[in-house]
């Protein structure tokens, strides 16, 4: 389906953001950096995955406009990708100060991707909240009936 798609990948970029804050945290450890560099890098494919299969869903469901939408987060993420790349490729892991401005030459970078992936989210989420307030009530207002209807029963010896 085409919102868990985009579900998905919300959730993996930010399971990416946290295994860059691991490589800055535990890379100082080679066989550490390597983990966690491995894992970061299978987010960032799958955040390319899904955004991909969002878009072609898109596509064939006709709906254009959130097609290129979503084409464009997929831009977006790649070029974050690149960014992300040029402070590794650029960052010592020798001293904390280094590490530091491998920190800061990303930081922020992530924010306008996380932010236009949750606004893609929240209508959904927000449908989805209404509807389970609405099934409550139904459920709420059915044990209220069915106690009332008990209640007259007994009331009038049934």
């Amino acid at each position: 389906m085409l919102s868990n798609e985009v579900f998905t990948a919300q959730i993996e970029f930010k399971i990416q953001v946290q295994e860059w804050k691991n490589i800055l945290l535990r890379g100082y450890n080679i066989s550490d950096k390597e983990k966690y560099l491995s894992e970061f890098q299978k987010k960032e494919i799958s955040v390319r995955e899904r955004l991909n299969n969002a878009s072609i869903m898109a596509d064939q469901l006709g709906l254009n406009a959130q097609s290129i939408k979503i084409k464009q987060l997929a831009e977006q993420h790649l070029a974050l990708g690149l960014i992300y790349k040029a402070a590794l490729d650029k960052a010592s892991f020798e001293t904390y100060q280094n590490i530091q401005k491998a920190d800061q030459s990303v930081k922020g970078a992530d924010r306008a991707l996380e932010t236009r992936l949750n606004a893609r989210q929240q209508p959904k989420i927000l449908k989805a909240k209404n509807a389970a307030v609405s099934q409550l009530a139904d459920a709420v207002a059915r044990r209220v009936l069915i106690k009332l209807t008990h209640d007259h029963r007994l009331l009038i010896g049934f």
